[in-house]
């Protein structure tokens, strides 16, 4: 039997704080103030934070923007549903940690070992 793995299920179970969310980001460029991003070259699978305000809480299973750790990257708005995607079809660039435990999300099959 499948089992759903959801990011706002580990925000609740773990704290939103606690999450710590890989994904591909481009480097940011700076220019008179604005903020442009750079497509010169390809992005880069980055650790980030969940950056939470009104309307973008991960467990309330809405919106979450994920804000790099290293600062000259771009940060991302995803909706949870569409992370989960990402996820589940790219695993090594979508996926969540808590500590070291790696967290892909979406539908997980459960093994016979594990049953």
């Amino acid at each position: 039997m499948a089992q759903r793995i959801k990011i706002a299920d580990l925000a609740k179970e773990f704290g939103a704080e606690n999450l710590r969310i890989f994904f591909p980001a481009r480097k940011r460029d700076g220019f008179l103030g604005l903020v442009t991003v750079d497509t010169s070259n390809p992005p880069q699978v980055v650790e980030a934070r969940a950056h939470e305000r009104p309307y973008r809480e991960v467990a309330r299973d809405f919106k979450f923007i994920a804000e790099p750790l290293d600062r000259t990257f771009a940060y991302e708005d995803f909706y949870n549903s569409d992370f989960e995607s990402l996820s589940e079809t790219s695993p090594d660039c979508y996926y969540v940690m808590v500590g070291e435990q790696r967290f892909v999300l979406g539908f997980q099959r459960k093994t016979a070992a594990a049953a």
